[in-house]
Parts: structure tokens; sequence; C-alpha cells
């Protein structure tokens, strides 16, 4: 049997977490944490520890199969991807690009994200769906409007935060504050930031692994997060504690804040969200003379209402009290690769039209995908007709 030292990769996973893998004849029989590993340090998640389980799995393809009608049998890849090219430009002649759609799912990767668009795109078909439209799209589509790119999605600087508003996402279990950050050492960091004199608030319905180990746990009435958020705003609004020479240097639209804010009365928002006027004013005045603070949200928020509301709400608080491109607040991270800039270079054909169901527009390179059975259901000869799916399972996940 032989050990190697490797990098785990289960799903859309960003870490890469160090793992030691034991091989033997030929086949991985177990793995667990990398000790040495720089970033890592011998921790890795229950997903990591059942990498053996995903590459021995009975059910795992390692060659393309095509229907019969004496059940599936094997093709090479070459008489595959021959098959699969004539099938699609056939569609594609006869009923339009529209007719051709792609989905790529939660195990897709930016690279392969970023291919599956565009290949979608190359046929002149607008319908490449994604899993994030689930969950994720309103992030992207505040980054839009605010930041001028989608995927201009801040981070949380955890490691140096002093104040760390965490909605509606429960990191302990998650392994992350937001989608595009795992933190593998969740709970180290949690515990870093009370030892260095910070502090941590969970807002949540529920109270959660993360609640427990927080300074202070919220409840929140369920889906009320953004009349929290824009309550707090009109405190800091009202109070004057507004980071004006951020705004100054780096905002514009501070009238719209200011307008909307003072629609919501403080009382009213302790009655809808069930947090007290006095709670509510205090979480404001800490978040804001923190020093370095950042509001993050993640599923229990954007499974919610108004979840773009919320989201502009906690970018615009983020923002307000200076604490984007802080360090401690919020921050854009390209990784290794520069991904906008990587998306950009493969979407130049891309196919901007807006959902034909709906006329929704595109988030993430694609339309949601909610719509995908209505469109094939539809009478419209441009209806789809052909569906690649990538690293998901679109039956089980809509």
């Amino acid at each position: 049997m032989k050990t190697y030292r490797t990098t785990c990769k289960i799903g859309a996973c960003e870490p890469f977490c160090g793992i030691e893998v034991d091989v033997e004849a030929g086949q991985m029989v177990a793995a667990r944490p990398d000790p040495s590993h720089p970033i890592t340090a011998g921790y890795a998640c229950i997903k990591g520890m059942h990498v053996a389980d995903y590459q021995n799995d009975p059910d795992r393809l390692l060659h393309p199969i095509r229907r019969s009608p004496g059940g599936y049998e094997r093709v090479s890849w070459g008489d595959a991807v021959g098959a699969i090219g004539r099938q699609l430009r056939a569609i594609r002649d006869a009923h339009g690009p529209r007719a051709i759609a792609t989905y790529w799912g939660n195990a897709a990767d930016s690279v392969t994200i970023s291919l599956a668009n565009t290949f979608c795109h190359a046929f002149g078909s607008p319908n490449s769906f994604n899993v994030l439209s689930l969950e994720y799209t309103d992030r992207g589509a505040v980054a839009q409007r605010v930041l001028g790119n989608e995927n201009l999605i801040l981070q949380p600087d955890a490691a140096r935060t002093k104040f760390a508003l965490l909605l509606g996402t429960n990191p302990l279990v998650t392994n992350g504050m937001t989608l595009l950050q795992r933190r593998p050492r969740i709970s180290a960091d949690i515990k870093a930031i009370q030892r260095a004199g910070g502090k941590v608030v969970v807002v949540d319905p529920r109270r959660t692994e993360t609640a427990r180990v927080a300074d202070e746990h919220v409840p929140i009435v369920p889906g009320t997060d953004l009349f929290l958020l824009v309550a707090m705003i009109r405190r800091i609004l009202d109070t004057e504690r507004l980071d004006a020479a951020f705004l100054e240097r780096n905002a514009v639209g501070m009238e719209v804040w200011q307008r909307l804010a003072r629609m919501l009365d403080l009382d009213r928002a302790a009655q809808i969200t069930g947090v007290p006027r006095a709670r509510i004013e205090r979480l404001a005045d800490e978040f804001a003379s923190a020093g370095s603070a950042f509001a993050s949200t993640r599923v229990g928020v954007q499974t919610s209402h108004n979840t773009t509301l919320t989201e502009w709400a906690v970018l615009s608080l983020n923002a307000l009290t200076g604490n984007v491109d802080r360090p401690g607040g919020v921050y854009f991270n390209p990784g290794f690769f520069d991904v906008p800039s990587l998306i950009e270079q493969f979407t130049k054909r891309r196919n901007p039209a807006a959902s034909r169901i709906g006329a929704y527009p595109q988030i993430f390179g694609g339309p949601p995908a909610a719509v995908f059975a209505d469109d094939v259901l539809s009478d419209d000869p441009e209806r789809i007709r052909a569906l690649v799916v990538v690293a998901g399972n679109p039956v089980i996940t809509f």
C-alpha cells in the first residue's frame, strides 16, 4: 500500500484541503487530513474523508454509455462525442439555437462553469441554466448593479474583524461564511475573533451550532432580515455614524438610502422582526463603531423573502460604515485565477437575451432554472428540446 499527499476535490468547494490517501492495488482505500498541509493543517470535512467512497462507488461511470432497446450499452468516446454533436447541430438547424440548453450543478468548479456557459452560448443559445438560481443569484444581481460586475462577490476578512454579523448562515456546519469563501478552520476563526476582543453575532430563527458558540444570538422572525438591516442603517444615519470620507471617495446614490431608511420606523421594524428596538439600536451602534466589521448572509437568507433587497442592504451596510476594502471588513479576492476576467474571455459570443418564459435577465451566465420546465412544456416552436447536464442532477435539485 502506498500513501499519497494530495488535495480534496469534492464538488464546488474551493479550499482544496490537504489530504493523505492510501492506495492499494490501484484503488483508493482510505483518506485522512494531511497534518503537514500549510493551510488546512490537519483539517478536512466529512466530505473529504469519504472521497474514497466517491471514487469507488459502483455507480460511477468510467466510460460513455448510450440507451438502447436492450438497456444501456457502452460506446467509445469518439462515437459519443460525434453522435451528440450531430444531434445538437440538427436540433439547432431545425428549431433555432434557443432549443438547446445546458445546466451546471453544485459539483461544478469555476472552469467547468465557464465552459458550460461557453458551450451553450457557442450555439447562440442564452439558456445556460445553473444551480445558483436556487440560492445565490441575488448576490450576483446586487454586485452587477452596485459594483459593475456580477462576479465581484465580496468576502469577509474574518481573520482581522472586530465585529462579525452573520445572518442566516451556520459556518460551523457549512465551513464557510459565504458561498465563494470556504474557510476550512472556521471554528478557529471564530475563536480568534473572540480572543482578539472582537464579537460574533448570529441572526437566525434557529439556535444553530454557530449560534451556540457566538457572543450573541439574535432570534428573528423568519424572512425579516431585510427590515433588521434597514433599521440598522436608519440608526446609523440618524446618529451620523456613517463613514462620510469613504462614501465621498467611493460611492454615489447616498440620497436613496437617506430616503428609504427613513420610511421604516424602528418601532415598526421591531414589531416585524421580533427584535426589540433597543437591541436593534445597540447592534447598529456596535457595528458602526467597531473599527472593522462585516455583515454576511448565506442560504437561510438567500432562500427566503426579499433576498435581492436584503443582499443590497448587506452590501450597503458594509459600505456605509466604510467596511469595504478595509482590513476586517469585506473585500474582493480574485484568487489564483482572476475569475471575472476569465469569464469575460470565455463568453465573448454570449447571447444576453432574457428568458423566453417570464423575460428574466441572465445572472451568472443564464436565466433562472425555475423557468426550464415551463419552457420545455410550452408550444413555442423555439422551446427547449435538448439539455446538456454538467455536474448536477436537476431532477432532484429542482
